[in-house]
């Protein structure tokens, strides 16, 4: 529900219609937002944080 009020709110900011159908297809959109996140935390979100610490010494 929030993705379509995201996406609604989206369309109206942009002019974008494309934005009104992420509510739509909820999955597809969960499963990018997944990717994307495995794909940037490798080492998981605590191993990033550690790996972050480690290089803030």
């Amino acid at each position: 529900n929030k993705l379509g009020d995201l996406g609604n709110w989206l369309a109206t900011l942009t002019n974008v219609e494309w934005f009104r159908t992420i509510g739509e297809s909820v999955t597809i959109v969960t499963g990018f937002i997944f990717i994307i996140c495995v794909l940037a935390f490798r080492r998981g979100i605590v191993g990033e944080l550690v790996a972050l610490g480690k290089r803030a010494r």
